[in-house]
């Protein structure tokens, strides 16, 4: 589990948690991440579903959910996301 003092990371720009293995959802303190640009998720197995809160990340440029077998589908709320450049 990710540690929930990460939320108050606001001027995080980057963040990797490829192939963590075990991460089935993710928290809600990650929508306070106002300041995320590259949100790598790759190789993310477990990973069912995203959030809705991800929709107010409209500073986010790059999105990479390859290898994330699991996620059932692309949400309609990714249409908010309107800074996003590369979506993998």
């Amino acid at each position: 589990e990710l540690p929930s003092w990460m939320g108050q990371l606001t001027g995080l720009q980057h963040l990797e948690l490829s192939a963590c293995a075990s991460l089935k959802e993710l928290p809600s303190w990650m929508g306070q991440l106002t300041g995320l640009q590259h949100l790598i998720l790759s190789r993310c197995g477990s990973l069912k579903e995203l959030p809705s809160w991800m929709g107010q990340l409209t500073g986010l440029q790059h999105l990479n959910l390859s290898r994330c077998g699991s996620l059932e589908e692309l949400p309609s709320w990714m249409g908010q996301l309107t800074g996003l450049q590369h979506l993998n």
